[in-house]
């Protein structure tokens, strides 16, 4: 089998584990996933099986959506509630026009530290292994976007909810510890759904165990599997010849030649483009003055 699914991720399990229990659900050997997302979040986990592995960075470099609370006062070690309480302040200016003039700052391109509790690796070591063992060691800042920030709802407890689109990379946790910083009140975040992952949204996935029910009752999940060629619509389409598909199949590069319709100086040198034969996905290409260069062929394995 070869595809994608939207898995919904419940909170509770690591994105590693939800992984593993897919693949024991879908019994195929080789499968992937695109963003990891906090064990204790919920949400949009692309998951990729088969050939569709092979795409896993285009869903790495897409962008995010989520939706998060962020509980003001309460500092803890992991930036989360599930860590341990480090610090408490106490709020007496709370206002949200406050929050929503410091959410100002944080809108655009800005640096972010990763947390110790992250995959982040330094020296070869995950940097949570190191927070397990006390230590806290400097990191480099990395450069994020947000694109969207914006206040949802917000209650008496010092709790607000927030819609954040962002780049990859970003760490909601950071993030919303930051602005607590920036109030001079703390914070932490309390809830965590990803509402979405490029193309995929939390309203078109599945359950762990609507999958099983699915392989249960249809013996596979071609009922709710996409197509592997369904994370690059950004990318234009093109179709090839027999010989164009010869060509892609030896690795080699094509031209005008190999095209069933169009020409190659339509588009500009750089851009990626989907192959096809037959109105199958045979390949990924780059347009390279006037030839097309396959980058992942997928024809015949």
């Amino acid at each position: 089998m070869n595809g994608i699914i939207n898995l919904i991720k419940p909170p509770g399990i690591s994105s590693s584990g939800a992984i593993r229990k897919l693949k024991d659900i879908l019994n195929v050997k080789k499968i992937g996933h695109g963003g990891t997302l906090d064990p204790n979040a919920v949400g949009v986990l692309p998951v990729l099986f088969g050939k569709a592995t092979r795409l896993s960075e285009y869903l790495l470099n897409c962008d995010k959506t989520y939706i998060g609370e962020v509980t003001f006062g309460i500092n803890t070690n992991t930036q989360d509630k599930w860590g341990e309480i480090t610090d408490i302040h106490d709020i007496r200016d709370f206002s949200i026009a406050k929050v929503e003039r410091v959410l100002e700052r944080f809108r655009g391109t800005i640096d972010q530290t990763p947390p110790m509790y992250s995959a982040v690796k330094v020296r070869g070591q995950k940097l949570y292994q190191l927070a397990r063992q006390g230590k806290d060691i400097p990191r480099s800042p990395r450069r994020v976007t947000i694109h969207q920030i914006d206040i949802l709802d917000y209650d008496d407890k010092y709790r607000v909810l927030l819609k954040v689109k962002c780049s990859k990379g970003t760490y909601i946790r950071t993030l919303f510890a930051d602005i607590g910083h920036a109030l001079g009140w703390g914070g932490h975040m309390s809830f965590l759904l990803r509402v979405d992952v490029g193309v995929f949204n939390v309203n078109d996935g599945f359950t762990l165990e609507e999958i099983e029910d699915i392989m249960s009752s249809y013996g596979d999940v071609g009922k709710i599997a996409l197509p592997m060629d369904y994370v690059l619509k950004m990318y234009p389409a093109v179709k090839v010849n027999d010989m164009g598909c010869t060509y892609i199949a030896n690795g080699r590069r094509i031209d005008n030649r190999s095209l069933i319709d169009g020409f190659i100086e339509d588009l500009s040198s750089g851009t990626t483009v989907r192959l096809y034969h037959k109105d199958s996905f045979v390949a990924l290409g780059i347009i390279q003055n006037n030839y097309i260069k396959p980058t992942k062929v997928f024809y015949g394995e």
